[in-house]
């Protein structure tokens, strides 16, 4: 095992800010209900909940620049996926390349199915996603079904939530994450052991969310 690092410790542990726990639970709290209950933009109601999160938690400009500069690499790595994938759908729709694979996907779906084909990738959503990963799942799969939907007559609203719903669940066993291998690691078992034991649990409870979702018209099977 690796020896942990005093320095990295204190450094960690200075930014910490317990005296303030109820503070920042409200101002978490604040900027959820803003995002459900107002108009303010997305990208406004976090500014503004950052803004007094470092004002209240860390007074100074030194404290603050340590602050953004200790969750920066963490923070920037979103961004970054969401440009490159944002580059590589560009592409792929510029080119006419998911045009071209939904076409040829779409001889190999029968004809009764096409009109429903929002189901089966919804039934078969824990599988896949758990085959390809989230990136793979959704920046490259869900374009390609959603045009290949869109030719049967399939909204593309209902082909994203029943694929949605259930990719939920793959997320929990997915080998392309590494909380998998960490919890796996834990729990002292191998990820084989975690598929077979949790696989089948959580492919039926995606069907059960699926037909929940219908039931209550969140998408049209």
């Amino acid at each position: 095992m690796e020896e942990a690092d005093p320095e990295a410790e204190a450094k960690a542990a200075a930014m910490k800010r317990p005296k303030l726990l109820w503070f920042n639970a409200l101002l978490t709290i604040g900027v959820i209900l803003s995002l459900c209950f107002t108009k303010i933009p997305m990208y406004g109601a976090f500014m503004i909940g950052l803004a007094l999160a470092l004002l209240v938690n860390f007074p100074g400009a030194k404290a603050q620049a340590a602050a953004i500069k200790m969750h920066a690499a963490t923070a920037l790595t979103m961004p970054m996926v969401l440009l490159a994938s944002g580059v590589f759908l560009g592409v792929l729709t510029g080119s006419k390349m998911i045009d071209a694979l939904a076409k040829t996907m779409i001889t190999m779906v029968p004809a009764a199915v096409g009109p429903h084909l929002q189901m089966v990738f919804g039934i078969l959503a824990v599988p896949i996603g758990a085959l390809v990963g989230t990136d793979s799942y959704f920046f490259g799969l869900m374009p390609l079904a959603i045009s290949m939907g869109k030719e049967f007559g399939v909204q593309a609203h209902d082909m994203m939530m029943a694929m949605l719903i259930g990719k939920n669940y793959a997320v929990l066993v997915t080998p392309h994450a590494a909380t998998t291998f960490l919890c796996c690691g834990l729990a002292g078992i191998e990820i084989k052991e975690l598929f077979k034991f949790c696989g089948p649990y959580l492919w039926v409870l995606s069907w059960i969310s699926i037909a929940c979702a219908i039931v209550l018209g969140v998408f049209v099977p």
